[in-house]
């Protein structure tokens, strides 16, 4: 007689690993580590240390589309930019050293998934853009996570108040960034540096 199906909720599943990564490090008997009864999860995180970076990816990803869509009432594009990036660094929160044990272990990766993260921020906030300016939001949104990243791991207690003043202050250069790139992108001849995005450093995008 076969097994019942197990239900695991992914999102438990991957605050769990985070706090056992610091420990236990990036490999498939983490998962069995946390908890034998997670087997199950092998149908989602099918190749070891590889397999379950990518499941922790997804689930980054899949945090702040959670987050996003949990926003009832209306919201300026920049403080939903920052919802979504505080949204990704909570999952952080209980086990800073998560990141950089993550960092260590895939540095390309690491970059990749926090582009696909940024990438989600940004599509959620109503982002349209479709030419440079697509890869210029996500670029410094990226870095902006890295830094955050790198200051949880760097030590001390996490503060959700200090986190979100750091996160606002770097976002709001973002834009101040970008509000000169829009105002030459207005002197343009229509359809200069539009370029249809596709692909970031690793895995496409959605494409908006």
């Amino acid at each position: 007689m076969s097994a019942s199906p197990v239900h695991v909720d992914d999102m438990a599943l991957l605050r769990e690993i985070l706090v056992a990564l610091p420990e236990k490090g990036l490999s498939w008997q983490t998962v069995l580590d946390v908890s034998p009864s997670l087997l199950v999860a092998i149908t989602a995180i099918p190749s070891g240390g590889a397999g379950l970076f990518d499941f922790i990816k997804r689930g980054c990803v899949q945090a702040v589309t959670q987050h996003a869509q949990a926003i009832a009432s209306p919201m300026k594009t920049r403080d939903r930019v920052t919802e979504g990036a505080l949204a990704f660094l909570n999952l952080f929160a209980d086990v800073p050293a998560a990141g950089s044990v993550l960092m260590a272990a895939k540095p390309l990766g690491f970059q990749g998934l926090l582009w696909s993260v940024a990438d989600e921020i940004w599509y959620h906030a109503g982002d349209t853009a479709t030419d440079h300016n697509y890869y210029t939001k996500r670029g410094l949104l990226s870095q902006i996570l890295l830094h955050a990243v790198l200051r949880m791991a760097g030590g001390g207690p996490y503060h959700a108040a200090d986190m979100r003043a750091f996160v606002q202050r770097d976002i709001a250069r973002v834009f101040a960034v970008m509000r000169p790139l829009a105002a030459l992108k207005a002197l343009l001849p229509a359809g200069v540096g539009a370029a249809p995005p596709s692909k970031g450093p690793e895995g496409a995008g959605h494409g908006h």
